[in-house]
């Protein structure tokens, strides 16, 4: 179907917000298949905005310098057409009864799925207990980390907790180092949990072995994505 783009938004050095004006039904964690003008391939990507924040949707993307999909991004602008399918994907959606408690876990781009759930939560005024753990190697990799950390201070069921794995100083006053037992344990309560995992597949592999022999989590509590 036809979409229109209304903005292109940098979020951190290499990754971009596309919002596009577009009448599609999708569910929070769900994905859509885009093809950017420039750019002969169409991608999937997860989407990034709630389905409660208004009639268009947002994905945002990671770009490499000089390759196609970031010259057709670069030369986007507002209004012009862009071509949108889906929804797709089941695995990574909340699940339905919502637990009181679930903990999102993602690495690098992997939050993006996790920012549609947790605002469409905020929206919706879930009472689920909320976490979300995301690692990455510096700062400046933290997609959404004003968003996160305002919603953490507005919202007494939302906890945001993000790690950095190498580029950190003595300014840095959250967690350091790769998500592990001794991290969840100290954030996470010890009552049933749903863990939703997403990033690239070593990661999401780890974090999945982790919780089913460290923490004795049960594989029907967890529901992952990778790419």
């Amino acid at each position: 179907m036809h979409g229109v783009v209304r903005t292109v938004t940098p979020q951190i050095l290499g990754v971009f917000t596309l919002r596009i004006d577009v009448v599609l039904d999708f569910r929070p964690g769900q994905s859509v298949k885009v093809t950017i003008p420039g750019d002969e391939k169409a991608r999937y990507f997860s989407v990034s905005s709630s389905p409660t924040e208004g009639r268009f949707l947002e994905v945002t993307l990671r770009v490499t310098p000089d390759t196609p999909l970031a010259k057709a991004v670069a030369a986007l602008k507002r209004g012009d057409a862009i071509e949108v399918e889906g929804p797709f994907g089941k695995t990574l959606m909340l699940p339905d009864p919502l637990p009181d408690t679930l903990c999102f876990i993602a690495a690098g781009t992997g939050v993006t799925p996790f920012r549609s759930m947790i605002k469409s939560l905020i929206d919706t005024q879930s009472t689920a207990e909320v976490w979300l753990l995301h690692s990455v190697k510096a700062r400046g990799e933290l997609i959404f980390q004003p968003q996160f950390s305002e919603w953490s201070g507005m919202y007494n069921h939302f906890h945001y907790v993000p790690t950095l794995t190498q580029d950190f100083d003595d300014n840095w006053e959250n967690e350091t180092g790769r998500i592990n037992e001794l991290l969840l344990r100290k954030h996470i309560p010890e009552k049933p949990v749903t863990f939703m995992l997403c990033g690239p597949p070593a990661f999401v592999g780890d974090m999945d072995h982790m919780l089913k022999t460290s923490l004795n989590i049960k594989p029907e509590n967890i529901r992952r994505e990778q790419w």
